[in-house]
């Protein structure tokens, strides 16, 4: 699906400057707020504001109808396996933005299917249940905002939505309360400068429901009914405590943790030898998929369907040296890897070029930061990261085909990692 934004603006903002791609040449997005944020102290604190972006302002997460050709899919498997509706478990779902694009997309069938999401946070349950929400100029869902250009797949989701929300007042407190949000909404045409208010029309919360829980926990939480879809996207890697994605990225890989996928077998776990780095190991990784994905399949109908999350941390795993070679990726293939390699490239020929004049015109000493030192260091990182191998299928999809029980039914690009696809929704079999 290709998503207009509001804005045209974003190639004239200082974020898309020079200097600025080449501080960041990465690429790599960042919560800044969101890692920092004191929920507690901060309450309510919007996770709809809690915006990760990309270089450029383009926001890339919280938004409705996010992923849609993965929640399309979902319904077509609702729709043909359970044609007369069925409960469906949103877990991690933050401030309620997914499950209400979930119910939009089901149709005239909504009104079978229950949704109750899910998440540890007490925060972002009391947002879902405050239910009220906003469009924005800039934000990645603000094509649904009237007056903004539609093609025709962004009018058939407009349609969807409004079929289901309704205007709101303004609530007491801000529901986005960021820099990232001030920023974009600064940088949005004009008449796209404001937020508009939407809540669920009554009807709607009869078959929405939130309230706080853990994935951990489904067997005693959820009660003994089975279910027809349970989601539990881009939140797999938090259980895992798995950041490689963000770190073979920025080169950062721990030299730690580069000895341990050394040494480590591929059905081994070695405490003593992984006592070193932070992460947890393969092996143990794949114990916490093997659980979940237990507790998912004793939870679904057969028919049930089971949605995994695109996000880098969710489906990047570096490999040992034992794993076989056609079972890998190596990095320096990817088209991501080559996209990293000329953003660096020529960062560190503009700081040759400008780092003097950088210093005199920016008050800042450039000199004794030495840009040009920084980035040529990253160079190299990221040439050593070239021949490291990624996984091809994750700890998830290993034990999602274990004995047969689901099967593969969508895949989705991983983000920032062009070319690169991976299964997202899976089907229970049997």
């Amino acid at each position: 699906m290709r998503v207009s934004l509001v804005s045209n603006n974003y190639n004239n903002t200082i974020y898309n400057s020079k200097v600025k791609k080449a501080q960041n040449s990465s690429g790599i997005p960042a919560y800044s707020n969101y890692a920092n944020a004191d929920i507690k102290k901060a309450a309510p604190v919007s996770f709809s504001g809690l915006m990760r972006l990309e270089q450029g302002l383009k926001p890339i997460d919280s938004s409705f109808f996010r992923d849609y050709p993965t929640l399309m899919s979902t319904v077509s498997m609702l729709r043909e396996n359970f044609p007369e509706g069925a409960e469906i478990l949103d877990y991690a779902c933050s401030d309620g933005e997914e499950a209400i694009s979930l119910y939009a997309l089901l149709g005239e069938a909504r009104d079978d299917f229950k949704i109750t999401g899910i998440d540890l946070s007490e925060d972002a349950i009391g947002l879902a249940n405050q239910g009220i929400y906003s469009l924005f100029g800039g934000g990645l869902d603000s094509y649904l905002m009237d007056g903004a250009k539609k093609d025709e797949t962004e009018k058939y989701l407009s349609k969807l939505f409004y079929e289901i929300m309704k205007p709101s007042c303004e609530p007491d407190e801000p529901l986005n309360n960021t820099i990232e949000f001030n920023t974009l909404l600064a940088t949005a045409e004009p008449k796209f400068r404001k937020q508009i208010f939407l809540k669920p029309k009554n009807e709607v919360k009869e078959n929405l429901e939130f309230k706080t829980g853990d994935i951990y926990k489904m067997d005693k939480e959820a009660g003994d009914k089975k279910v027809g879809a349970i989601l539990f996207r881009n939140a797999f890697y938090h259980l895992m405590d798995s950041m490689e994605g963000d770190e073979l990225f920025a080169g950062k890989l721990p030299e730690g943790l580069r000895n341990f996928y050394k040494g480590l077998s591929s059905n081994g776990d070695d405490d003593d030898l992984y006592s070193s780095s932070k992460e947890k190991s393969l092996a143990k990784k794949q114990a916490i998929a093997d659980e979940i994905v237990d507790k998912v399949y004793d939870k679904l109908e057969v028919g049930g369907v089971f949605v995994l999350g695109d996000a880098l941390n969710e489906n990047v795993f570096i490999a040992p040296e034992s794993a076989p070679e056609e079972d890998t990726i190596r990095f320096g293939d990817t088209k991501a890897y080559e996209i990293l390699r000329k953003n660096m490239n020529e960062a560190l020929l503009y700081y040759k070029k400008a780092q003097g004049a950088l210093s005199a015109n920016s008050g800042f000493n450039y000199d004794d930061l030495d840009m040009v030192e920084i980035m040529e260091d990253r160079v190299s990182m990221l040439k050593e990261q070239a021949d490291m191998r990624i996984l091809k299928k994750t700890p998830v999809h290993k034990a999602l085909e274990k004995d047969g029980r689901f099967k593969p039914v969508h895949t989705s690009q991983i983000q920032g990692l062009d070319g690169v696809e991976m299964p997202t929704v899976w089907v229970k079999v049997k």
